[in-house]
């Protein structure tokens, strides 16, 4: 199920906080490519997660 949001938050390394189009704050981690190429999170950037 793929989710719209935007990212607010880092958190830690792979991990940034995130709304979502509904208004709910998660918590993602960076995984596969984005964390073996250490590519970092940008803040106020719209994404879509899996």
């Amino acid at each position: 199920m793929p989710v719209e949001g935007e990212i607010d938050a880092i958190v830690s390394d792979p991990r940034f906080g995130a709304t979502i189009k509904n208004g709910h704050r998660i918590i993602a981690c960076g995984a596969g490519k984005i964390r073996r190429f250490r590519i970092p999170p940008v803040l106020a950037t719209a994404h879509t997660w899996k």
